[in-house]
């Protein structure tokens, strides 16, 4: 019975080793249930322990609605980091849904945290005068560099 016991218990770890390897990783929708492994070996979208739903974890997959940095790097054309721009983040461009906003560093850099997705809209303010900026910039991926140049200021008062 022993052997009976250990053979069961071997394979019921293997079986749990493949589903990790193979699967997708899960945990409890609900917090406050008792299961803390959460096996949806029939896929739908149950535990198999507990009937709650689980949520879905794709390691290196796209994971809808899961926030993830994304990085605006702002510089001149030649090379200079420009401190203090407001970079605004929108769903597309329309305009429509702010998605969020951050001022860049000492280095030009602006991190934000971002559901995961792709054809953002950026819209720049705070920029110093004297360089020429687009209605908007595209961000596809998780990082977006623009480079600004500059332009003759005429005032008449100087």
């Amino acid at each position: 019975m022993k052997k009976m016991n250990r053979a069961l218990a071997l394979l019921l770890a293997l079986v749990l080793m493949l589903g990790a390897v193979v699967g997708t990783l899960t945990s409890c929708g609900d917090e406050q249930e008792a299961c803390k492994v959460c096996i949806d070996t029939d896929n739908d979208g149950k535990c198999d322990n507990c009937g709650t739903e689980v949520k879905t974890y794709n390691p290196g997959g796209n994971n809808p609605g899961e926030k993830v940095n994304y990085t605006v790097s702002i510089k001149t054309v030649g090379g200079m980091a420009l401190e203090g721009v407001v970079v605004t983040v929108y769903a597309d461009n329309t305009f429509e849904d702010l998605e969020g906003y951050a001022t860049t560093d000492g280095n030009g850099l602006a991190t934000l945290k971002l559901p995961q997705a792709n054809g953002y809209a950026i819209k720049l303010s705070g920029v110093p005068e004297g360089y020429l900026i687009n209605d908007y910039y595209s961000f596809n991926g998780t990082s977006a560099v623009i480079t600004l140049t500059s332009q003759v200021i005429s005032n008449s008062s100087l």
